[in-house]
Protein backbone atom coordinates (compact mmCIF):
# COMPACT_ATOMS: atom_id res chain seq x y z
CA UNK A 1 0.00 0.00 0.00
CA UNK A 2 1.23 3.51 -0.61
CA UNK A 3 -0.38 5.13 2.26
CA UNK A 4 0.15 2.13 4.79
CA UNK A 5 -1.02 3.37 8.44
CA UNK A 6 -2.03 6.60 10.09
CA UNK A 7 -1.77 7.28 14.38
CA UNK A 8 -2.60 10.55 16.15
CA UNK A 9 1.22 11.28 17.23
CA UNK A 10 0.42 14.83 19.36
CA UNK A 11 -3.11 14.22 20.91
CA UNK A 12 -2.60 17.80 22.58
CA UNK A 13 -2.64 19.44 19.39
CA UNK A 14 -6.03 18.42 18.68
CA UNK A 15 -8.90 20.30 19.63
CA UNK A 16 -11.11 19.64 22.52
CA UNK A 17 -14.00 18.28 20.38
CA UNK A 18 -12.05 16.38 17.99
CA UNK A 19 -10.46 14.00 21.01
CA UNK A 20 -14.01 13.44 21.71
CA UNK A 21 -14.98 12.47 18.62
CA UNK A 22 -15.49 8.22 17.86
CA UNK A 23 -12.63 8.23 15.37
CA UNK A 24 -10.42 10.19 17.05
CA UNK A 25 -10.51 8.84 20.21
CA UNK A 26 -10.69 5.22 19.22
CA UNK A 27 -7.70 6.28 17.24
CA UNK A 28 -6.01 7.02 19.38
CA UNK A 29 -6.69 4.31 21.98
CA UNK A 30 -5.34 1.88 19.41
CA UNK A 31 -2.70 3.44 18.86
CA UNK A 32 -2.72 2.55 14.54
CA UNK A 33 -5.15 2.49 11.94
CA UNK A 34 -3.64 0.05 8.90
CA UNK A 35 -4.40 0.18 5.20
CA UNK A 36 -4.45 -3.37 3.81
CA UNK A 37 -6.70 -2.86 0.43
CA UNK A 38 -6.15 -0.38 -2.56
CA UNK A 39 -10.26 1.28 -1.69
CA UNK A 40 -10.97 1.95 2.58
CA UNK A 41 -13.89 3.32 2.74
CA UNK A 42 -14.86 5.30 6.30
CA UNK A 43 -18.40 5.08 7.35
CA UNK A 44 -20.52 5.67 10.22
CA UNK A 45 -23.13 7.80 11.36
CA UNK A 46 -22.77 12.09 11.57
CA UNK A 47 -20.75 13.26 14.16
CA UNK A 48 -18.98 10.01 13.86
CA UNK A 49 -15.53 11.49 13.69
CA UNK A 50 -15.12 10.49 9.68
CA UNK A 51 -14.08 14.19 7.82
CA UNK A 52 -12.10 14.56 10.49
CA UNK A 53 -10.05 11.62 10.74
CA UNK A 54 -9.38 12.11 6.81
CA UNK A 55 -8.31 16.05 7.19
CA UNK A 56 -6.24 14.96 9.82
CA UNK A 57 -4.72 12.24 7.20
CA UNK A 58 -4.39 14.77 4.55
CA UNK A 59 -2.43 17.31 6.74
CA UNK A 60 0.17 14.48 7.56
CA UNK A 61 0.52 13.89 3.74
CA UNK A 62 1.12 17.26 3.41
CA UNK A 63 -2.25 17.49 1.31
CA UNK A 64 -3.52 21.24 1.49
CA UNK A 65 -6.35 22.69 3.78
CA UNK A 66 -9.33 22.76 1.90
CA UNK A 67 -8.26 20.17 -0.40
CA UNK A 68 -6.22 19.68 -3.98
CA UNK A 69 -3.31 18.06 -4.87
CA UNK A 70 -0.78 16.68 -2.71
CA UNK A 71 1.85 19.05 -1.74
CA UNK A 72 -0.88 22.05 -3.07
CA UNK A 73 -1.49 23.59 -6.44
CA UNK A 74 2.26 25.08 -6.44
CA UNK A 75 4.08 22.16 -4.95
CA UNK A 76 5.16 23.51 -2.16
CA UNK A 77 3.02 21.78 0.64
CA UNK A 78 4.86 20.40 3.33
CA UNK A 79 3.33 17.69 5.93
CA UNK A 80 1.19 19.41 9.18
CA UNK A 81 -1.06 18.72 12.16
CA UNK A 82 -1.10 16.23 15.31
CA UNK A 83 -0.94 12.77 12.93
CA UNK A 84 1.56 11.12 11.61
CA UNK A 85 1.13 8.55 8.64
CA UNK A 86 3.57 5.93 6.97
CA UNK A 87 3.06 6.55 3.18
CA UNK A 88 5.22 7.14 -0.07
CA UNK A 89 6.59 10.68 0.42
CA UNK A 90 7.17 10.76 -3.54
CA UNK A 91 3.79 9.97 -4.67
CA UNK A 92 1.18 12.32 -6.03
CA UNK A 93 -2.57 12.48 -4.90
CA UNK A 94 -5.47 14.12 -4.83
CA UNK A 95 -8.08 15.61 -1.81
CA UNK A 96 -11.64 16.19 -2.35
CA UNK A 97 -13.67 17.77 0.41
CA UNK A 98 -17.26 18.63 -0.20
CA UNK A 99 -17.13 21.21 2.76
CA UNK A 100 -14.90 23.34 0.90
CA UNK A 101 -16.10 22.70 -2.47
CA UNK A 102 -16.27 26.22 -3.65
CA UNK A 103 -13.28 27.25 -2.21
CA UNK A 104 -11.34 24.31 -3.88
CA UNK A 105 -12.86 25.16 -7.34
CA UNK A 106 -12.00 28.86 -6.74
CA UNK A 107 -8.21 27.44 -6.66
CA UNK A 108 -8.24 24.83 -8.66
CA UNK A 109 -9.11 27.74 -11.70
CA UNK A 110 -6.24 29.72 -10.47
CA UNK A 111 -3.79 30.96 -13.01
CA UNK A 112 -1.34 28.35 -11.55
CA UNK A 113 -3.50 25.42 -11.10
CA UNK A 114 -4.76 26.04 -14.81
CA UNK A 115 -1.40 25.88 -16.14
CA UNK A 116 -0.15 22.82 -14.95
CA UNK A 117 -3.54 20.83 -15.89
CA UNK A 118 -2.66 18.16 -18.72
CA UNK A 119 -6.77 17.82 -19.87
CA UNK A 120 -9.34 20.02 -17.93
CA UNK A 121 -9.79 22.68 -20.58
CA UNK A 122 -13.05 24.94 -18.90
CA UNK A 123 -13.45 26.43 -16.07
CA UNK A 124 -14.29 24.44 -13.14
CA UNK A 125 -16.56 27.05 -11.45
CA UNK A 126 -18.64 27.35 -14.51
CA UNK A 127 -19.47 23.61 -13.94
CA UNK A 128 -22.65 22.53 -11.56
CA UNK A 129 -21.40 20.96 -8.16
CA UNK A 130 -21.44 17.15 -9.84
CA UNK A 131 -20.29 17.78 -12.75
CA UNK A 132 -17.15 19.67 -11.43
CA UNK A 133 -16.51 16.76 -8.71
CA UNK A 134 -15.99 14.73 -12.29
CA UNK A 135 -13.90 17.57 -13.98
CA UNK A 136 -11.55 17.33 -10.75
CA UNK A 137 -11.13 13.98 -10.41
CA UNK A 138 -10.53 13.21 -14.04
CA UNK A 139 -7.92 15.85 -14.18
CA UNK A 140 -6.56 14.90 -11.05
CA UNK A 141 -6.87 10.82 -10.43
CA UNK A 142 -4.68 9.03 -13.00
CA UNK A 143 -2.14 6.12 -12.46
CA UNK A 144 -0.31 5.89 -8.29
CA UNK A 145 -1.26 8.08 -5.86
CA UNK A 146 -3.20 8.53 -2.63
CA UNK A 147 -6.50 9.93 -3.23
CA UNK A 148 -8.19 11.18 -0.45
CA UNK A 149 -12.49 11.19 -0.90
CA UNK A 150 -14.74 13.04 1.78
CA UNK A 151 -18.38 12.53 0.42
CA UNK A 152 -17.30 12.72 -2.61
CA UNK A 153 -21.20 11.79 -3.50
CA UNK A 154 -22.53 14.85 -2.33
CA UNK A 155 -24.03 16.82 -5.41
CA UNK A 156 -24.18 13.47 -7.30
CA UNK A 157 -26.82 11.41 -8.73
CA UNK A 158 -27.24 7.60 -8.61
CA UNK A 159 -26.31 6.90 -11.61
CA UNK A 160 -22.92 9.44 -11.13
CA UNK A 161 -22.97 7.81 -8.45
CA UNK A 162 -22.42 4.66 -10.20
CA UNK A 163 -19.78 5.72 -12.71
CA UNK A 164 -17.80 6.76 -10.03
CA UNK A 165 -17.57 3.58 -8.45
CA UNK A 166 -16.80 2.46 -11.49
CA UNK A 167 -13.84 5.16 -12.28
CA UNK A 168 -12.35 4.15 -8.81
CA UNK A 169 -12.09 1.01 -9.41
CA UNK A 170 -10.15 1.65 -13.04
CA UNK A 171 -7.91 4.27 -10.42
CA UNK A 172 -7.08 1.29 -8.34
CA UNK A 173 -6.12 -0.83 -11.04
CA UNK A 174 -3.61 1.68 -12.45
CA UNK A 175 -1.82 1.94 -8.75
CA UNK A 176 -4.35 4.48 -7.07
CA UNK A 177 -5.33 4.13 -3.49
CA UNK A 178 -7.98 5.61 -1.98
CA UNK A 179 -9.58 6.48 1.54
CA UNK A 180 -13.21 7.58 1.34
CA UNK A 181 -15.82 8.78 3.55
CA UNK A 182 -18.89 8.46 2.68
CA UNK A 183 -22.55 7.96 3.50
CA UNK A 184 -23.15 6.65 0.52
CA UNK A 185 -25.11 3.22 -0.31
CA UNK A 186 -23.69 2.54 -3.56
CA UNK A 187 -20.10 3.15 -3.76
CA UNK A 188 -18.98 0.53 -0.69
CA UNK A 189 -20.36 -1.98 -3.02
CA UNK A 190 -16.84 -1.72 -4.79
CA UNK A 191 -15.38 -5.34 -5.43
CA UNK A 192 -12.42 -5.98 -3.00
CA UNK A 193 -12.59 -2.76 -0.91
CA UNK A 194 -12.57 -2.47 2.69
CA UNK A 195 -15.44 -1.35 4.51
CA UNK A 196 -14.51 0.71 7.83
CA UNK A 197 -17.39 1.43 10.03
CA UNK A 198 -16.48 4.02 13.04
CA UNK A 199 -18.59 3.89 15.93
CA UNK A 200 -18.63 4.42 20.00
CA UNK A 201 -17.24 1.20 19.92
CA UNK A 202 -14.81 1.31 17.96
CA UNK A 203 -13.24 1.34 14.57
CA UNK A 204 -13.87 -1.84 13.16
CA UNK A 205 -13.96 -3.66 9.70
CA UNK A 206 -17.55 -4.35 8.60
CA UNK A 207 -19.65 -5.82 5.45
CA UNK A 208 -21.56 -4.09 3.02
CA UNK A 209 -24.17 -6.01 3.66
CA UNK A 210 -24.28 -4.53 7.34
CA UNK A 211 -23.74 -1.20 6.51
CA UNK A 212 -26.53 0.77 8.05
CA UNK A 213 -26.88 2.80 4.81
CA UNK A 214 -27.42 0.22 2.95
CA UNK A 215 -30.32 -1.91 4.99
CA UNK A 216 -32.01 1.19 5.60
CA UNK A 217 -32.14 1.91 1.92
CA UNK A 218 -32.68 -2.12 1.37
CA UNK A 219 -35.87 -1.48 3.77
CA UNK A 220 -37.20 1.65 2.82
CA UNK A 221 -37.62 0.07 -1.09
CA UNK A 222 -39.30 -2.67 0.09
CA UNK A 223 -41.97 -0.63 1.15
CA UNK A 224 -41.72 3.12 -0.12
CA UNK A 225 -45.06 4.24 0.85
CA UNK A 226 -46.10 3.10 4.07
CA UNK A 227 -42.44 4.27 5.13
CA UNK A 228 -42.91 7.34 3.78
CA UNK A 229 -46.34 7.58 5.46
CA UNK A 230 -44.61 6.83 8.69
CA UNK A 231 -42.40 9.32 8.25
CA UNK A 232 -44.53 12.21 7.95
CA UNK A 233 -47.30 11.43 10.37
CA UNK A 234 -49.86 10.51 7.77
CA UNK A 235 -53.41 9.10 9.42
CA UNK A 236 -54.12 5.89 7.52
Amino acid sequence: MLLSSIRVRHPEWLADYARELPAIRNLITRGQLDFRAPVTFLTGDNGAGKSTLLEGIAAALAFPEGGGPRFGFNGKGVPRGAFVARADQMIGGFYLTAETHSSLVERADSPIARGARLGLQNPVAERSHGEAVFDLLGEYIGGPGIYLLDEPEAGLSVIRQMALLAEIHAAAERGAQFLIATHSAILPALPGAEIIEINEAGIMPTRFDDLESVRATREFFENPADIAEYLVGEPE
